[in-house]
């Protein structure tokens, strides 16, 4: 991909084929000798380095010959080679305290909550179907550490009476709201309406259709979205069957947007580890979403005219891009998201015309059907969603 300040912190992605300005080599590690000195310097000069200050040439320029095939282990951790605990310690100081590694051994740097904890407003859209929202309701409720956060149930025309004892119920907790916005289902409309209610400074589109399976997920995404840097967080989703559902979203797949490493199973690494390293991307799935609402209100937050219920999100993301902030994908919050449960499918009658007109305008508007996403690359295949050649 091209430059990903956040990925390269999470493992060498540039390796050693790289050129740097001599200027800007570091008097402290003055010498690229070695693999550890080279991604120290790459870590020092990367956090002050704006986007277009670096180029990518995604041409295959070089070919090295190694015993036998790396394969996506030549990111995984090494006993020789970078030592990259002590590459962050030395860039990032206070916070090798805070160092941890994953379930394969990659190394990520924790990040602090400040105290107080800002308040964020959890938006869950829905019209009826009581099982699915209360299962998603009961699963925040019961597996969240994060304490300060409300839920806003938005009842988009609910119409089943144990619904509405539901709704009953539920308000009587104190983290939670419904609020009644009537009419037509427009999701961007819906969560626009809900923003406008909400009491959090930051805010959390949440699906109905999805489920809580880990009691620090709000806190890793917070402890992202608090990041002055950052626009909007996305987690990992998983399947029922443990497959993933989303790890990111990367635009020209299909011609508009694809979940990149959608079906892999969550214990296998796939395209260099990549599903599991968290890392900028141009957008995440707004079915788990988390954002300033002061950067969401700035960038007009949800179309609710060109994207009434599909690629909102992606829109969204890619506003946010381009005000200048870092879109991120956090794989260390994990949830199930039963996907499209809640609206169905989008190819059949009128819902198939909704669709194709929204495709047409974000292809219209982001060139999704012409241009590479940045953290893509132009030789990996566009059809298909698991970054083969």
């Amino acid at each position: 991909p091209n430059w990903n300040y956040e990925l390269q912190k999470a493992c060498d992605y540039i390796g050693g084929f790289c050129v740097i300005r001599a200027d800007l080599v570091t008097e402290t590690v003055p010498v690229l000798a070695t693999a550890q000195t080279r991604y120290e310097q790459i870590l020092s000069i990367g956090q002050t380095l704006a986007p277009a200050s670096v180029q990518h040439i995604s041409k295959v320029l070089y070919h090295r010959f190694v015993g036998r095939f790396i394969g996506p282990d030549s990111v995984k951790p090494a006993k020789a080679g970078i030592d990259h605990e002590k590459a962050l310690g030395r860039c990032f100081g206070a916070a090798k305290a805070n160092i941890t590694r994953d379930q394969f051994g990659h190394v990520r740097i924790g990040q602090h909550l400040p105290s107080p904890k800002p308040m964020v407003s959890l938006i869950i859209p829905t019209r009826d179907l009581r099982k699915l929202t209360r299962n998603c309701v009961n699963s925040i409720l019961a597996k969240t550490d994060y304490e300060n956060y409300e839920i806003l149930i938005v009842n988009n025309d609910s119409q089943k009476p144990k619904t509405h004892q539901f709704f009953a119920e539920i308000s009587q907790h104190p983290k939670v709201r419904v609020l009644d916005y009537p009419g037509e289902f427009n999701y961007s409309a819906i969560n626009n309406f809900a923003v406008g209610q909400a009491q959090g400074s930051y805010i959390g589109l949440i699906n109905n259709d999805t489920e809580v399976i880990s009691k620090a997920w709000l806190s890793e995404m917070m402890a992202q979205a608090i990041r002055p840097e950052v626009g909007a967080v996305g987690a990992k989703l998983l399947y029922k069957d443990g497959r993933i559902q989303h790890a990111g979203v990367f635009t020209g797949m299909g011609g508009l947007a694809g979940h990149g490493h959608r079906n892999l199973k969550a214990n296998k690494p796939g395209y260099f580890y990549r599903a599991h390293l968290s890392q900028y991307v141009s957008a995440v799935t707004a079915a788990c979403l988390i954002v300033e609402k002061s950067k969401y209100e700035a960038v007009g937050g949800l179309d609710e005219f060109a994207f009434k219920v599909a690629f909102n999100d992606v829109d969204l993301c890619l506003k946010i891009q381009a005000a200048g902030y870092h879109n991120l994908y956090h794989p260390h919050a994990v949830l199930y998201h039963y996907e499209s449960k809640s609206r169905g499918k989008d190819l059949k009658g009128e819902k198939r015309e909704r669709y194709l007109r929204e495709a047409a305008e974000l292809q219209a508007r982001w060139g999704t059907d012409r241009e590479i996403d940045r953290y893509f690359n132009e030789n990996l295949a566009l059809h298909r969603e698991d970054f083969v050649l």
